[in-house]
């Protein structure tokens, strides 16, 4: 434990040991860096680690263990960021002095706007949830505004990459039916990592061609597979089936790694990168573009925007229309070929002999009686 305990703002270990301060004092030893997700040592005392136990339980019940983690990491920064500023006595708070905290957050860990929103989001939460439960006698961070996101579209792979990428990998390999399966999966389902993960066995019909996937705030869906991505799983399960891994041959989870175990998204984020650059494909090959390059071509072949959203498991229509921008190159080129006004059509009308064509309403000649 640290030998000078700091006071960490507005939240007691149990509300009938609160001071009329509303303070309490914390120990904690933070994750050496926070880009390395690595184990989070904490180092604190028995109403602390109260705290946080509750907080945990609480939040376990509506969020999976990748989120529950992602909040524990930016709760921890944000209690270390309040001493290290000198914010940590809870009737001084005001919301310029968070905003200096979150600003002290995002200089420390080299954090984009992006990532220091989705901190907001989770401090926001954590400091609700002490409130409902005693442990703060106010929500500070509703008196913040909150920053904004940048506005950057997302990287996703061309239908040609996506081949490129997929006739990469050799089957021959011993793992190499296991790699194709696995993309193709991320590729024809639009999963999340962390969903491809916890894939098991009771998840996957093949007969109907579809999978069960428990997302985001525990929620089911399903998706139905394209009649390829089934072909491979198929090849891949029968393969596994005669033993391609023998130390856990019996495993119930559908993506296994050398050792038996479940394949981390570790594992398939080094496969991802190094298919890519077998490929020649310059982009950051990030487990994600899977899921933007599969809802971004259906939205180009016409899918409704509705329906992705169902399939991507998103809880707001508004985070599906992203991959609507992502067409707009494909709906220029229809408006061009397709609209009167549209460049191509006119060529089309020039070349066809056709008279003069106006391109705006004050070059049409007037008619006047």
């Amino acid at each position: 434990m640290l030998e000078n305990p700091a006071l960490i703002a507005g939240f007691s270990s149990h509300p009938a040991e609160r001071s009329e301060a509303g303070l309490f004092t914390a120990d904690y030893l933070v994750w050496g860096n926070m880009k390395d997700l690595g184990v989070l040592v904490e180092a604190l005392t028995k109403g602390e680690k109260q705290i946080v136990l509750h907080f945990e339980n609480s939040m376990g019940l509506k969020c999976t263990p990748n989120t529950l983690e992602s909040y524990k990491n930016d709760v921890t920064q944000f209690l270390l960021a309040l001493r290290e500023t000198g914010y940590s006595k809870a009737k001084e708070l005001k919301p310029m002095m968070i905003d200096a905290v979150l600003l002290h957050m995002m200089k420390k860990y080299s954090l984009g706007r992006s990532s220091i929103a989705r901190k907001y989001s989770a401090i926001y939460s954590f400091v609700e949830w002490a409130v409902r439960n005693d442990y703060a006698e106010y929500n500070f961070m509703a008196f913040v505004d909150r920053p904004k996101p940048e506005k950057k579209l997302p990287e996703y792979l061309t239908e040609d990459e996506i081949s490129r990428f997929m006739n990469s990998i050799d089957l021959k390999n011993k793992y190499g039916m296991r790699d194709r399966a696995m993309f193709e999966l991320l590729y024809g389902s639009g999963i999340r990592a962390s969903e491809l993960e916890n894939l098991t066995h009771y998840n996957l019909d093949l007969v109907e061609r579809k999978i069960k996937v428990n997302g985001k705030g525990m929620k089911d869906r399903y998706i139905p597979l394209p009649d390829g991505t089934a072909d491979w799983l198929t090849s891949y399960l029968e393969q596994k089936k005669k033993g391609l891994f023998p130390k856990n041959n019996e495993s119930i989870e559908i993506f296994l790694n050398f050792y038996g175990e479940p394949i981390g998204r570790r594992g398939v984020l080094k496969l991802a990168k190094g298919y890519g650059m077998k490929a020649s494909i310059n982009k950051n090959m990030g487990l994600h573009i899977f899921r933007h390059s599969y809802a971004t071509h259906l939205v180009r072949n016409g899918a409704n925007l509705f329906a992705v959203q169902r399939l991507l498991g998103h809880e707001s229509i508004t985070n599906t229309t992203i991959y609507v921008h992502l067409a707009l190159d494909d709906v220029r080129s229809v408006v061009d070929r397709c609209h009167p006004r549209g460049k191509d059509f006119l060529d089309q009308q020039k070349g066809q002999g056709v008279g003069k064509i106006y391109h705006r309403d004050s070059e049409i000649p007037q008619l006047h009686p």
